[in-house]
């Protein structure tokens, strides 16, 4: 074994205290060894095992009087230990803590590659490790997707490559996998190309009827004025007629609620409506049936609306949605990109809640011998699930918080990205056993994430701030101890696709004529993309 590094001094929980004798190198006489650095990984012997631990803090000891001591100490987290008789098999945890004295040492190369080695179940490699870039980073499928991930970065830190290159390289093992990507910003069907089942408002056909009572609520439902209750009571009671009346034509045999996905008439509904405001005794008690009407009325005449509210979407497509969604056959597109950009802002949130309790609920009701492992990736997650509730949609918080909690029971796995990791819910991301943590420096997302990480994490929490582009730390149930990884390259044509062009370059030239203002306000009034 190499010459000590030190020794422990301190042993409390899951850490240590190590002292650090100085360089014996003539040229950093007075330094400490070059491995004690913040990250870095160093190996304890006891006598049973060797453990394994990542540097958190290094500091000098200095006297009462201000004189600079020969030693310095480092605290360290331990991540796992390897015993004297299985020199080979590295386990998480530890069996038995180090006692006072016992000397620290470098990691070897090949502990590295012990440590880090590939599983033996289904894995990828996303990467090399910073402090051994000869070691593969390597992520175990079934652990990353079965317990839910988050990839969390300031702006610019690569989270939308970081998720591409997550999610092609499971794709690339299992090309018959069911993903579901929600996209604010159309920018990921450029990076899977023809695997991916583009769905936008142009081609999306959402019925209305398909939407629960707390969703129809958030769209017909007007929260100014002192008759809330009673605009819910009026749309509760017509949707109820509508639905009903609509079954017994069809001689649908079901027991009918607010909630049953069967469709109904638009029509229906307003005749409902019209009909229960012409047995008011008093006009003046009609306005809340007024605004439920005059909403219904400007919902199905914004073109806008056409893939929720259009008068064609009265059939019930519900099985072809779900099976284009889900991809069921997969039909060479294992992966399902919903395009968000292009739709209103006051019906994103509906949207996001009725694709995210369709999976859920059709998991729910799938035949558990049969169960279809799907994953919903969700993309500014901080919009959906944040933590403060004000003026916030709650059935789509509601919803991801179920599948977060009990997703797993039913084979439905959740994917958080988001640049505002410290205005998620906690409860959500903390269901999210693996994390991806780019580049921050904000305070409060420093600290949300460092409560959120795996305590042997917590020295690599400190490097993020100096993290490069291309690098991250990952942590937690996906990987076989924390690490700091540099990413591979991704080819340009499997990046996802930014739409701005730099400032730099675009005033080069004056190139935009008055006829270009005539094209943008002719798709502007058109609803055009």
């Amino acid at each position: 074994m190499s010459e000590s590094l030190g020794q422990v001094i301190a042993v409390s929980g899951n850490r240590a205290t190590l002292q650090i004798s100085n360089s014996s190198s003539s040229e950093d006489a007075g330094a400490l060894p070059r491995e004690i650095r913040i990250g870095n990984m160093v190996r304890i012997k006891t006598p049973e095992t060797s453990l394994f631990a990542l540097i958190d803090e290094v500091t000098r000891d200095i006297s009462a009087e201000g004189i600079q001591s020969d030693f310095g100490r480092a605290e360290v987290d331990f991540i796992g230990e390897l015993w004297d008789s299985e020199p080979e098999n590295f386990r998480r945890g530890v069996t038995f803590f180090p006692r006072l004295g016992d000397r620290v040492f470098a990691a070897r190369p090949n502990d590295f590659d012990i440590v880090y080695a590939a599983p033996a179940g289904s894995h990828f490699t996303i990467g090399t490790l910073h402090q051994h870039e000869g070691v593969g980073a390597q992520v175990m499928t079934d652990q990353l997707l079965g317990t839910h991930f988050a990839v969390l970065g300031t702006t610019g830190s690569g989270k939308s490559c970081t998720t591409a290159m997550i999610l092609r390289a499971v794709l690339d093992n299992h090309p018959h996998g069911h993903i579901i990507l929600l996209d604010p910003h159309n920018e990921y069907h450029y990076a899977f190309g023809d695997r991916a089942e583009l769905v936008t408002t142009e081609n999306l056909h959402l019925p209305y009827w398909m939407l629960d009572f707390q969703e129809l609520i958030k769209v017909f439902v007007s929260g100014e004025g002192g008759d809330w209750d009673e605009q819910v009571n009026v749309l509760r009671d017509g949707v109820l007629a509508a639905k009903t009346a609509h079954s017994s034509e069809k001689k649908i045999d079901t027991h009918i609620t607010v909630d049953t996905p069967v469709p109904f008439r638009l029509g229906e509904l307003k005749r409902q409506i019209e009909k229960s405001m012409g047995r008011l005794e008093k006009a003046e008690t009609s306005r809340p049936y007024l605004k439920i009407l005059y909403r219904l009325e400007a919902l199905t005449n914004d073109k806008r609306f056409g893939f929720m509210f259009s008068s064609m979407l009265v059939e019930d497509v519900m099985p072809d949605l779900l099976a284009r969604l889900l991809r069921i056959p997969v039909d060479g597109k294992p992966i399902t990109i919903v395009d968000l950009s292009a739709m209103p802002s006051e019906i994103i949130d509906v949207v996001v809640s009725v694709i995210s309790r369709m999976v859920l609920d059709f998991s729910i009701w799938g035949a558990r011998d049969q169960s279809m492992p799907v994953l919903l990736v969700c993309e500014e997650a901080h919009r959906y699930a944040p933590e403060k509730d004000e003026a916030f949609f709650g059935p789509t918080k509601n919803v991801l918080s179920r599948i977060a909690k009990e997703g797993r029971k039913y084979g439905v796995s959740l994917g958080l990205i988001s640049q505002r990791p410290s205005e998620l819910s906690v409860s959500i991301l903390s269901q999210c056993n693996t994390i991806f943590a780019l580049r921050m420096g904000n305070d409060h997302d420093l600290n949300f994430v460092a409560n959120v990480l795996p305590d042997a994490a917590a020295g690599l929490v400190k490097t993020l701030p100096g993290l490069h582009s291309q690098e991250a730390v990952i942590a937690g149930a996906g990987v076989t101890a924390p690490m700091r990884v540099k990413f591979a390259d991704l080819a340009p044509e499997e990046r996802p696709r930014t739409h701005a062009m730099p400032f730099s370059q675009a005033w080069q030239d004056d190139s935009f004529q008055r006829d270009y203002i005539d094209t943008v306000v002719a798709r502007w009034r058109n609803q055009i993309r």
